[in-house]
C-alpha cells in the first residue's frame, strides 16, 4: 500500500486504510465506482443484479485489506430467495473481477435481502489458507458481512456499502466502509462498545447521499477520517490465449478432436469478462501435434 495522508488525494478505485473517532476506530474505505461500472458493461446487467454485485464487490473488497504477495481472495455467494450466484475474486495487488448470474434480476424487493450463504476462500498458488462459510437469513450483504466479522473477530465492526447511479444507469458513487473499534486498553486509545454504538448510532439510518458525501468528504458522524494506507483497486482477468490453450491441452487429443469434428470450431468464452477465445481446425491440429509430440 502507498502511505497517503492527504485529503485530497482520495481517487476511484482505491482501497483506503485510516482511523477515525479520535484513533479509537480504524476504517476501510473502498472506493469502486469504476470497476463496478466495467462489470455492468462486461455483463449487461440490470438494476437487480446490479446491486447484489455491487453489495458483493465491496464485501470482497474489504475483506481483502490483509491479503499479499500472491494470496488470493475469492467471495462466493449462492442465494435461493432470489435465486442467484454471485463470484468476486481479488488478489493481492488490487486486482478484482466478478460475476453474477443471472443478470437480470428484479429490483422490485425493498432491502435487497437474500436467503443463503456466502464462503470466504483466502488462497495462494500452491494452497488454501482459508476457507469460512456465511449463513444469510433475510438480509442484506453487508448486514452479514456485519454479523460474520463481529462473530469471527470478536470485535465490534459496522459495515455500511451504497451505490448511485444516474439516470441511465452510470454509476455515479459506488463506497463500501468498515468501522472496527480497537480493544479496550490503557495503552492505547479505545472506546467501550456503548461508547462506539452511540457514537456511530446514525449510520445505519442515515441517507444514501449524506454516507457517500460523508465518505467523500472524510466526515462521518461527526468524526474526521484520517487515511494512512491506499491500495489502487483495477478490474484484472486473468483470461488469456495461453490460459486457453493449457486447458484445451489438457482434454486430450480424442477430446479434441471430438469436439472439432461435431462443432467446426471450438469458442471458449471467459466467464468473467466474455471474451472470446475461438480455436479453428487448423489451430486444433497443431495443438493435437503439439501435445502428440509432447
Amino acid at each position: 500500500m502507498n502511505t497517503d495522508n492527504s485529503k485530497q488525494n482520495m481517487q476511484f478505485d482505491q482501497l483506503i486504510q485510516g482511523l477515525t473517532m479520535d484513533a479509537k476506530v480504524r476504517y476501510l474505505l473502498v472506493d469502486f465506482k469504476d470497476v463496478l461500472q466495467q462489470a455492468i458493461q462486461k455483463h449487461g446487467l440490470n438494476k437487480g443484479s446490479t446491486h447484489y454485485l455491487a453489495q458483493t464487490m465491496a464485501a470482497g473488497l474489504l475483506l481483502s485489506s490483509q491479503i499479499k504477495g500472491d494470496e488470493r481472495l475469492s467471495l462466493q455467494l449462492e442465494s435461493t430467495d432470489p435465486s442467484c450466484r454471485i463470484i468476486c475474486d481479488i488478489n493481492a495487488d488490487g486486482g478484482v473481477r466478478a460475476k453474477i448470474t443471472p443478470a437480470k434480476m428484479s429490483s422490485a424487493r425493498n432491502a435487497y435481502t437474500l436467503d443463503g450463504f456466502f464462503v470466504t476462500i483466502k488462497h495462494n498458488q500452491s494452497q488454501e489458507l482459508y476457507r469460512g462459510t456465511t449463513e444469510i437469513r433475510q438480509d442484506t450483504i453487508a448486514g452479514a458481512l456485519e454479523h460474520h466479522l463481529n462473530q469471527s473477530s470478536q470485535l465490534h465492526c459496522m459495515v455500511r456499502i451504497e451505490t448511485q447511479f444516474d439516470d441511465q444507469g452510470q454509476v455515479i458513487d459506488a463506497k463500501g466502509l468498515l468501522l472496527e473499534k480497537y480493544p479496550e486498553s490503557s495503552e492505547n486509545p479505545s472506546a467501550t462498545p456503548e461508547e462506539f454504538a452511540i457514537s456511530y448510532k446514525d449510520l445505519a439510518t442515515m441517507t444514501s447521499e449524506t454516507f457517500l458525501t460523508g465518505c467523500s468528504q472524510q466526515e462521518l458522524c461527526s468524526f474526521g477520517m484520517f487515511p494512512l494506507e491506499s491500495k489502487d483497486i483495477s478490474w484484472s482477468c486473468g483470461c488469456s490465449e495461453e490460459r486457453i490453450t493449457t486447458m484445451l491441452s489438457s482434454l486430450g487429443p480424442e477430446e479434441l478432436v471430438g469436439m472439432i469434428e461435431e462443432l467446426g470450431e471450438i469458442e471458449v468464452v471467459c466467464e468473467f469478462c466474455s471474451t472470446r477465445y475461438v480455436r479453428n481446425k487448423e489451430d486444433i491440429d497443431q495443438l493435437i501435434e503439439q501435445i502428440s509430440y509432447i
